[in-house]
């Protein structure tokens, strides 16, 4: 395993977060233009990258092993609600935070970390299998994931179910979805215009995310005992654990392996973004994917040591 591209991977976050954090202590950004941006991206840019997502794949498109690993990603983001629960009673989180840490257990950094680290790690023909879990993951991201940010809903009411359906991120996914079964082909000039859209969205949620550490004290920043706790259980014992069902359930070494680094992950950056659509707990947010990212130069390596090339 080639621990540079973990490191690369990580200076581009936290160079792209050192804008964010600069251009808010500037007044550049202020929350009112990141409510604003966070909205262009998640109804905007985010769905164009789903779409664009589907434009490259290539592949031995193997119908019995597509449908697999399918299955495989389906059942991952199905059961991962439930220990994301479980962990939040473990680490004794604040009820209005329940959400936000079961979001944070189900979704993971696979397109800013998770694609070239597999590449590297497992070589092309994991790309392919990667984007088919990006699929299930950008599907479930704009349903699952809305309930579980609003998970307890202040009000106590749950958001209706019509409005996660049309949501543009739920439309995109299902779209990106039947473009990639149907191999439609779509005019070079309509899919190179939603490609350089869908680009902004990495680098506008590293932004994001540097703006909203910018409101932290440095010092606080570190102090929150519960992220660590969570980091461990989440990047280390889950994935640790979860590896004696993947290699006992899976007999493809391959798919095996990007099961494992789909659950190896730091936490995805959107979360930041969500917390700021939904009113949430923006700095809890923005610590956890900070102090989490950071961890996964010590805690990937052990985790594929541990357990894929043991």
């Amino acid at each position: 395993m080639d621990i540079t591209v973990i490191i690369q991977q990580m200076i581009k976050f936290f160079l792209l977060m050192s804008v964010g954090y600069a251009l808010f202590k500037i007044k550049i950004m202020d929350s009112d233009f990141n409510k604003k941006i966070t909205n262009f991206v998640l109804r905007v840019s985010s769905p164009c990258m789903m779409v664009a997502s589907v434009f490259n794949i290539s592949g031995d498109r193997d119908v019995k092993k597509v449908i697999f690993v399918f299955t495989v990603a389906i059942i991952m983001y199905a059961v991962t609600p439930a220990i994301g629960m479980g962990i939040a009673k473990i680490i004794k989180c604040k009820p209005e935070n329940t959400g936000l840490y079961v979001f944070m257990t189900i979704f993971a950094n696979v397109g800013f970390m998770g694609f070239p680290i597999i590449e590297s790690l497992l070589g092309p023909e994991a790309l392919f299998y990667t984007a088919i879990f990006n699929m299930i993951f950008n599907i479930s991201l704009y349903t699952i994931g809305v309930k579980a940010i609003n998970y307890p809903d202040a009000n106590g009411e749950s958001i209706p179910i019509s409005k996660i359906i049309l949501h543009p991120g739920v439309v995109s996914a299902v779209l990106a979805i039947v473009l990639y079964f149907t191999n439609l082909k779509l005019p070079e000039i309509l899919t190179g215009t939603i490609d350089q859209i869908g680009d902004l969205t990495p680098p506008i949620a590293m932004l994001l995310m540097g703006a909203a550490l910018a409101k932290i004290p440095i010092k606080n920043v570190f102090n929150e005992a519960r992220c660590y706790a969570f980091i461990v259980i989440k990047q280390l014992i889950l994935p640790i654990l979860s590896w004696f069902v993947i290699k006992r359930l899976i007999p493809d070494d391959t798919i095996r392996a990007v099961t494992l680094v789909m659950m190896s992950m730091p936490i995805a950056n959107s979360v930041v973004m969500f917390t700021i659509e939904y009113d949430r707990n923006e700095e809890l947010a923005a610590k956890n994917v900070f102090l989490s990212t950071l961890a996964s130069i010590v805690l990937f390596p052990l985790v594929v040591y541990m357990t894929y090339l043991r």
